[in-house]
């Protein structure tokens, strides 16, 4: 089913290539028809490119997570307690009305209870890299993983 403008609902045909401009013929079969589609040499670089950057970012990322040392305990931009997480055990932020236990054991810090309404920090999972947090925004609460030994300043520019 071709005419003169291409295959009927589907990618135009190209009948001629000029061989500077195209270099690679993908051949695809669509709605019963055989179609060819000319790619051009950027094209084709530009694809590969980024493949590459994505592969090279999955990779950074993947390296980049850092196991943690301490949880930090954190209500209303304050440090209420630091728990480390090498050792086991439970503390119970208690705010008022507000009740959240945070558990530490093999190395992650887990929300064991709140009072919250949603109990959405309940069904979070476990967090033990740095930089991971747990949230529990109707208690205005905040479990965060960071590095063993950081320091005052995250980052320090010259």
């Amino acid at each position: 089913m071709l005419d003169k403008q291409g295959v009927t609902g589907s990618i135009p045909v190209v009948s001629t290539i000029n061989p500077v401009a195209y270099r690679y013929r993908v051949f695809v079969y669509r709605n019963g028809v055989d179609c060819i589609i000319a790619l051009r040499i950027a094209d084709v670089v530009l694809m590969v490119v980024l493949s590459l950057a994505a592969a090279f970012g999955l990779v950074y990322l993947a390296g980049v997570r850092a196991p943690g040392g301490y949880a930090e305990i954190i209500r209303h931009g304050a440090v209420v307690r630091t728990l480390p997480l090498s050792e086991g055990g439970e503390y119970r932020a208690e705010y008022g009305e507000f009740v959240n236990v945070v558990a530490v054991s093999g190395g992650v810090a887990v929300m064991r209870g709140s009072n919250c309404l949603d109990g959405h920090c309940l069904r979070q999972p476990g967090i033990s890299f740095t930089g991971q947090t747990i949230v529990c925004l109707p208690n205005r609460l905040v479990v965060q993983v960071r590095a063993a030994g950081y320091a005052e300043y995250d980052i320090l520019l010259h």
